[in-house]
This record gives structure tokens, sequence and C-alpha cells, in this order.
């Protein structure tokens, strides 16, 4: 149901994250995919509510993050996608009611 803090914090082979059609996941936890130089692309499924600070910081390859249709988002923690150089858009879901200082 979690991803958590650090667990694939400097991957740098990392490039794709994808999570099955019936993803449980409710939570990425600080810094998770932080440092990932690689990573180019993330879909985050619908039941996650949370993403923790600097949770993908510093993913400078990463061009992508999509979100599950009807996604239940709420919280994004400070700097999340702090560094993304590459995401060059992102749709947010509604449940989404603010967005911390430095995370784009």
């Amino acid at each position: 149901t979690s991803i958590g803090i650090e667990m694939f914090y400097n991957c740098s082979s990392l490039e794709r994250v994808t999570f099955g059609v019936n993803s449980v996941l409710m939570s990425i936890a600080d810094r998770a995919f932080a440092y990932c130089y690689s990573l180019e692309g993330i879909e985050i499924p619908s039941g996650v509510l949370s993403i923790g600070t600097d949770a993908f910081r510093d993913c400078s390859s990463m061009a992508s993050v999509t979100f599950g249709e009807n996604s239940m988002l709420v919280d994004i923690g400070d700097c999340a996608f702090y560094n993304c150089r590459s995401l060059k858009s992102i749709e947010l879901p509604s449940g989404v009611t603010s967005i911390p200082d430095g995370n784009f």
C-alpha cells in the first residue's frame, strides 16, 4: 500500500515505473524516488492519496507524470518534483488543494 522512505533513492538505472491495473498503492513516501536521474516517467495509480516531500527530487530525465483516472490524490509534499527539468507539463488531479513551495 505504500512505497517507503528512500525506497528507490538514487537508483541510477531506473527508467520507468508502472503499476498493475488493480494496484492498492496509497502513498509514496519522502524521497522514494529522489535522485533517480534516469527515471523518464511514472504512472501514479488512482488510489494514491499522498506524495511525500522530495519524492521525485532531481529526477532530471522525468518527462511525464500521469495520474490514474479518478485519482484520489490530495497531498503533495514540499519539493516533490523539484528540479525535474525535463517535465514539460503535468495535469494534477482535482482533489489537490495546495501545491507547496519548490515543487516545480
